[in-house]
């Protein structure tokens, strides 16, 4: 080092040391964080110590297991379907108002096509759920609202006709 300037070799060691402490920064940050994408930040240029390599191998190993096919247990039942005795619906008026109310789960659909015509005073509508988009009969007014799959809530649009 006889050739390179005295002033130039303090800031190689600073340059050096500052490199070590940068490596040990992130490896104890990866360490405690247990983050697998920040021990990809990790240059690849430093040697890794032995217990670093067997986590590694752990890992691996690991991840092999997590990989292999578990067995499909037959004697777990599917979650029965939730029953719901109340239906809480939002009703979307041509005027832009809306009336919410809470309903029966067996209510039918007549119950609230009078609802609406005793509370918004409407004598002629048709009823309709945007999601998914379906058009309401008056066939469909005996149909109870579970049934319909309007609950346990659900939007219904009048429309005036």
């Amino acid at each position: 080092m006889s050739d390179v300037p005295s002033n130039i070799v303090p800031g190689l060691f600073s340059l050096m040391f500052r490199l070590l402490l940068y490596e040990y920064e992130i490896r104890y940050i990866a360490h405690i964080s247990s983050h697998k994408l920040l021990i990809t930040i990790i240059p690849y240029h430093f040697d890794m110590t032995p217990l670093s390599r067997e986590s590694k191998l752990k890992e691996k190993e690991a991840a092999k297991k997590d990989l292999a096919p578990q067995p499909v247990c037959a004697a777990s039942p599917a979650a029965p379907p939730k029953q719901y005795n109340e239906c809480r619906l939002q009703l979307r008026l041509p005027t832009g108002q809306a009336l919410v109310n809470t309903f029966k789960a067996e209510d039918t659909l007549g119950d609230v096509v009078a609802f609406v015509r005793d509370t918004a005073k409407l004598e002629t509508f048709g009823l309709m759920t945007s999601f998914p988009r379906k058009q309401y009969q008056p066939s469909d007014y005996g149909f109870d609202l579970k049934s319909l799959g309007l609950c346990p809530s659900s939007v219904i649009i009048v429309s005036k006709q």
